[in-house]
């Protein structure tokens, strides 16, 4: 599964020189006005945007010591804290927004990816529910609660969701992947097939994407195919050990033991967490002594 986007600081990037010129300017005006939350909060989104995080967190404390109701200021200092990994300051942050204002639904989306970032996916599919709830027309809570639901093994209702966030606009590589996951993993490899299928149209470099095809075709017992897609998503991902795995796997498969043996290896140097998943190919190729004819029985 891939990654779930926080609600960003309105902010288009810009180039360092323009964001730095902006600094100054800001500096400027509260070096005569310290006290202008205004310049405060947009000085504050200016620092997290080039990645300055702390001087970001400064910036909207400053504006919450002035004015306490500014929900906005919670949300933004709970980003920040979200990209420090301190999910707990986030979460509190996203709570204090919600005091004040029930029907904030970016702060019930930040606060549902930051309870699925600290593993707590209850919490998170609750807060998806009811960003939901109150702006069903939207792609993203439907999508992040697939995510959720999808780590929890509830693949038909993640498969579901991610169905209602690409009719509602979500149509990127990654929701089609996910999506084809999700019936891989509830076994339905058509609709999965189809999913991936979509995920390389719409993106051809989509290593993932190709991995989970071979996945699929292997599923389907079609290794001539696999063997194609996991060669294609360890072409665009040479460091990829599951997809060099599946490469070597395919092979052996195939009766191509000459070639499987040293990917295999290569696959199991690179992380030696699929030691178990190969093992048994391994112990085949040595039966066979290391190769033979290279064709099939």
């Amino acid at each position: 599964m891939n990654r779930l986007q926080h609600y960003a600081v309105p902010l288009e990037a810009e180039e360092q020189e323009r964001l730095a010129l902006q600094l100054g300017a800001l500096d400027a005006a509260l070096a005569e006005q310290p006290g202008d939350a205004e310049k405060l909060f947009e000085r504050g989104a200016v620092y997290y945007e080039v990645g300055d995080l702390a001087a970001a967190i400064a910036d909207f404390t400053a504006v919450l010591n002035i004015t306490p109701e500014a929900t906005e200021a919670y949300l933004y200092r709970g980003i920040c804290y979200a990209e420090q990994e301190k999910f707990n300051l986030a979460i509190a942050d996203y709570n204090q927004a919600l005091l004040l204002d029930p029907t904030f639904v970016k702060a019930y989306n930040n606060r549902g990816v930051a309870y699925m970032q600290a593993g707590q996916l209850q919490q998170a599919v609750a807060d998806f529910d009811t960003y939901i709830s109150l702006s069903p027309g939207e792609g993203q809570p439907y999508y992040g609660r697939a995510l959720c639901n999808a780590e929890l093994g509830h693949f038909e209702q993640a498969a579901g969701d991610f169905t209602r966030a690409i009719e509602l606009g979500m149509t990127d590589a990654d929701s089609f992947n996910n999506r084809g996951s999700c019936y891989l993993l509830a076994n339905k490899l058509a609709e999965a097939l189809a999913d991936y299928n979509q995920a390389v149209a719409l993106d051809p470099q989509y290593a993932d994407a190709y991995y989970n095809r071979a996945r699929t075709y292997g599923a389907q017992g079609d290794y001539e195919r696999a063997l194609a897609d996991f060669t294609r998503a360890t072409g665009l991902d040479p460091e990829n050990a599951q997809a060099m795995a599946g490469e070597g796997m395919a092979l052996a498969l195939l009766g191509r033991y000459d070639e499987a043996e040293p990917i295999l290896a290569r696959a199991q140097q690179i992380d030696p967490g699929v030691q178990e998943q190969i093992a048994p190919f391994l112990a085949a190729i040595s039966k066979e002594g290391g190769g033979g004819d290279g064709g099939s029985e």
